[in-house]
Order: structure tokens, then C-alpha cells, then sequence
């Protein structure tokens, strides 16, 4: 998935957790437990199962995930400007 400058999910989680690997670009991960945490392309972040979550891009660059889901994606309220 492709994201522009800023742009990011909204808080989410999967039942079967997800696994995101930064192709390009400067993503953003945050959690509850860790906030919002820069990663740069090569790194793959794992989210287990029920951890509420979201990612995107850095203000200032786009990124490229990819993704890989197990179950549905549920989704929660908008991440607001101050936590990414």
C-alpha cells in the first residue's frame, strides 16, 4: 500500500495480527504501548494479533508497505495530527 506525505490509518487491529514491511520511504508505526515510532525501508514490523495499531508515512515523504493480514481489519477512531 502506498501512502503520501502524512498520511496514515486510523487505529486499527487485526484478530489475526499483521505484518508490515517498509519497501520505501519514511513509515510510521504507533501502538499504544510504544507511540508513534519512524521505520525506515527494510524493516518489517509485526503487530500480534488484537494490538491496536496504525501506520503510514512521515510528514514530508511518502512510503510504500506491504502487508500481510490474518482476518479482517477492525477499525477504530482517527488517529489524531499530535500522535503521528
Amino acid at each position: 500500500m502506498h501512502f503520501h506525505s502524512g498520511a496514515v490509518t486510523n487505529w486499527h487491529h487485526h484478530p489475526g495480527g499483521q505484518l508490515l514491511f517498509v519497501v520505501s520511504g519514511n513509515a510510521r508505526v504507533g501502538t499504544v504501548a510504544d507511540g508513534c515510532v519512524a521505520v525506515s525501508p527494510g524493516h518489517l514490523v509485526v503487530a500480534p494479533p488484537n494490538e491496536t495499531h496504525w501506520h503510514g508515512a512521515a510528514k514530508g515523504a511518502d512510503c510504500t508497505l506491504l502487508a500481510i493480514t490474518w482476518g479482517t481489519t477492525c477499525w477504530h477512531e482517527e488517529v489524531p495530527d499530535l500522535e503521528h
